[in-house]
């Protein structure tokens, strides 16, 4: 870190740090991080990069064409087993906001979007919402009141990444910097301007499928109904018998529903609980894939191991899922150029943008999964 150019320090930074760094240097070394940009920086403790072991990850972004900004809007933890989808009523929870939408003349969406730009961060508010092109997010696991004031900008791919749990590294549930700042809760991010704009894609590694593609045919919040028109357990049931997969392997293994576009996997959500009787399974996801949205059943062992890849895609941002299993370290120093990697055992959220709008904010805890922002 001695050895950065000093034309870097003039442009913002945006960097992560493994919480498994050693504590008698972990002050130290978030204090020359945050020393490294003279116009500001961002940053998190993350998890162990897998096959890599501790790291650390710089990104310098174009001063002219990033803005940095702290968020403390509040937002809710995620969803329990089986619930209901939450209205916008009860994620708000505000008594003033339903009298002037039960007074008439005000709709949800225009209200709704007023609020989201009056509760932007102070350091984007100023922003010309058809100038943001993406915004990368390190965040804690309560992300929906920022994710619902970024849909000002309805242009943007939104990336983030939910910080390492940090209560026995630092004595903070989490642990965000901003300009030399420690924050234990809320977010820190970059908002990017201007061109080139990138792609925001998303992947899985060691994920096998184990079903034909099926339809969405029932769901409601995080719970699926039916896949076409049948009961999803008895159907996951099925699959794995016919996959192979052995019964005492299947008690340890996971599984997972997949949504599929263009016939690729884009998303994939943990089964949490299902019920041949009753037929639906829960998803630890905020909300269930749509009606008619096409999927697959997924199955991951617990003995495959998430691995960084070479990525030799160069320009690109990239926040990848970490499992407990995935502890195993390079025997050497190893450096990756012209790449952010960074990861979390608590996963990513994004927003893509899709036929010019934007998709639902969505988050992915499976391990081996990967976002990423690619220019």
């Amino acid at each position: 870190m001695s050895c950065v150019p000093a034309e870097l320090k003039e442009h913002p930074l945006l960097f992560t740090l493994s919480a498994s760094v050693h504590s008698d240097v972990l002050a130290g070394m978030v204090a020359k991080l945050s020393s490294l940009s003279k116009v500001g920086s961002v940053g998190c403790l993350s998890s162990s990069l897998p096959g890599l072991g501790t790291a650390c990850s710089l990104a310098w972004l174009d001063r002219a064409r990033a803005v940095t900004f702290r968020s403390d809007i509040p937002g809710r933890p995620r969803v329990q087993v089986g619930r209901r989808r939450e209205t916008k009523e009860t994620v708000s929870g505000e008594g003033e906001v339903l009298r002037r939408v039960a007074a008439g003349g005000v709709s949800w969406p225009d209200l709704w979007d007023r609020r989201a730009t009056e509760r932007l961060p102070g350091e984007l508010q100023a922003l010309r919402p058809e100038d943001i092109h993406s915004v990368i997010v390190l965040t804690d696991d309560a992300p929906q009141g920022l994710a619902q004031a970024l849909t000002a900008f309805p242009n943007a791919n939104k990336l983030g990444m939910t910080a390492a749990p940090t209560p026995f590294v630092t004595g903070r549930p989490y642990t965000l910097m901003r300009d030399g700042e420690v924050f234990s809760r809320g977010a820190v991010g970059i908002a990017l301007l201007g061109p080139p704009r990138p792609s925001l894609k998303t992947r899985y590694h060691n994920l096998y499928t184990i079903s034909d593609t099926m339809v969405v045919t029932g769901a409601e919040g995080n719970l699926v109904h039916t896949l076409d028109g049948k009961n999803p357990s008895q159907l996951l049931l099925d699959s794995i018998k016919r996959s192979g997969v052995k019964n005492e392997d299947a008690k340890e293994d996971s599984f997972y529903v997949g949504v599929l576009e263009d016939g690729q996997l884009v998303k994939a959500f943990s089964i949490t609980s299902g019920d041949p009787k009753r037929g639906t399974v829960a998803l630890e996801a905020d909300a269930a894939p749509p009606l008619d949205a096409r999927v697959q059943l997924f199955h991951r062992s617990r003995k495959s191991v998430a691995t960084a890849e070479t990525w030799e895609k160069r320009s690109a941002l990239c926040f990848m899922t970490t499992g407990d299993e995935d502890g195993s370290s390079a025997d050497e120093p190893h450096t990756l150029e012209d790449v952010f990697l960074s990861s979390s055992e608590k996963g990513f959220v994004c927003s893509r943008v899709l036929d010019g709008r934007p998709e639902e904010w969505w988050s992915s805890t499976v391990p081996g999964g990967v976002a990423s922002l690619e220019w």
